[in-house]
This record gives structure tokens, sequence and C-alpha cells, in this order.
């Protein structure tokens, strides 16, 4: 994950190194030169979202949320020592918000990452068997999801009060 605010300022996640423990690297010169976020040191993250520079949620291995505030990395939201890693987030507003995972993993944050849980109508309980989950996008009440087996995108238009598997066309 790499994004950029204007040509100057971004933001990149992923594994952790001795010189990047938290793996959240920082640049204000246009990627010339990175440096670690200071806070949590961690594994390293799969992916993330990020509103602004400095406001953002990262997820990773074993269940791992956190946020990161005014560049520093946050202790994990959600670090339970789960076996199932989340692979996607996304927010839909300042305030609502996706992770999915593997083992059909699905939350959902109502107050901006703060706290995660399933949503309301959870998918089939038979998905999680031999779904892993890899993309999530959200706008609005609106919510899609897909990973592998890549033959449905599950889609939520209420958010996630009622769930359609839809087939892609061939």
């Amino acid at each position: 994950f790499v994004r950029f605010f204007g040509t100057d300022n971004g933001i990149a996640i992923g594994e952790a190194t001795p010189d990047f423990p938290t793996g959240v690297l920082l640049t204000q010169d246009g990627g010339e030169s990175w440096q670690t976020a200071p806070g949590y040191r961690s594994a390293g993250w799969h992916a993330a979202a990020f509103s602004e520079l400095y406001d953002g949620i990262v997820v990773g291995p074993r269940g791992r949320i956190s946020l990161v505030a005014g560049t520093n990395v946050a202790p994990p939201r959600i670090d339970a020592g789960s076996l199932r890693g989340v692979r996607s987030v996304a927010m839909s507003d300042g305030l609502s918000g996706w992770a999915v995972g593997d083992g059909a993993l699905v939350l959902r944050s109502n107050n901006g990452g703060v706290s995660w849980q399933p949503p309301e109508q959870p998918l089939p309980l038979e998905l999680s068997r031999f779904a892993d989950f890899k993309a999530v996008a959200a706008v609005g009440n609106r919510v899609w999801i897909a990973g592998n087996p890549g033959g449905r995108i599950w889609h939520s238009r209420d958010g996630g009060l009622s769930w359609a598997g839809r087939q892609p066309a061939s």
C-alpha cells in the first residue's frame, strides 16, 4: 500500500524491518526519503485505508487492526491472537468502515476504527471453511467483498443487514 496526498506527502505500509519497526513509512519530499512512523512495533501490515496523511487504519496478520493518528501507530485495536489475517480495509466515510480477511472474516466499525464487530447479518457460515476474503470496497451503505475462490462477489446494499452473492459475468 502506497498513497500520496499531493506531490510531496505520502505513506507506505508493509513488512516491518529493524530500520522500520512499525511497518509504516512516511515521506514529505516526494519519496526521496522515508522515515518510520513512531509507535507500535509490528510484524508488518497487509493493507490500509487513509483519509488523510496522518489519519488511517492498518490491518495485518493474526487479526491485527491498528489506528494511525498524528504519525503514531497505535497498538492493535484487535489482536486476539487469531490465525485469521485481515487482508483489506475500506472506510465509506470518516466513521464507517469494513475489514475482511481469511476464513471469511468480515468486521464492521461505526466509530472510525476504534472498535470492530461482525455485521448484523453475517455471511453464510459455510464460507468460513473455504473462503478467504482479499478485497473490500464501501460507498455509503453499500459494501462489496471479494476473494478466493473468485466465483462470487458478495454485496450488501444496506450496511450489512443483508447480503447477496453475485457471480461475475463470463
